[in-house]
C-alpha cells in the first residue's frame, strides 16, 4: 500500500535546465521586442521627417507669419488695426 505522497526526489537537474531555458527565452525576447520596437521607431522617425512640405504648407506658413508680424488696417472706421504680435504683448503687460 501507498504512504501517500511522493517518495521520489525532484530531479535537480531538470528543474535548473528548465529555468536556465526560461530565463533564455525570456532575455532574447526582451531584446527582440527592444530592436523590434527601436527598428519601428526609428522607420517612423524618417519616414516623418523626410516627408516633403507642400507648396500650400509653406504659403500657408509665410501668411501666418506676416499676420504675426506685420502691421495692417483691419477698419478704419472703427479704428480697428493689427500690430505685430509682440508689439501687441509688450503694451498688454505695460498696461497692467
Amino acid at each position: 500500500m501507498s504512504a501517500g505522497y511522493e517518495k521520489k526526489d525532484v530531479s535537480l537537474k531538470g528543474i535548473t535546465l528548465i529555468g536556465i531555458v526560461s530565463i533564455i527565452f525570456v532575455i532574447a525576447s526582451v531584446i527582440a521586442a527592444t530592436e523590434y520596437y527601436s527598428s519601428v521607431r526609428e522607420e517612423t522617425f524618417n519616414e516623418i521627417a523626410m516627408k516633403p512640405v507642400s507648396k500650400k504648407l509653406i504659403k500657408l506658413r509665410k501668411h501666418e507669419q506676416s499676420l504675426l508680424t506685420g502691421y495692417s488696417v483691419l477698419d478704419k472706421d472703427k479704428g480697428i488695426y493689427q500690430i505685430p504680435i509682440n508689439v501687441a504683448i509688450k503694451q498688454v503687460a505695460n498696461s497692467y
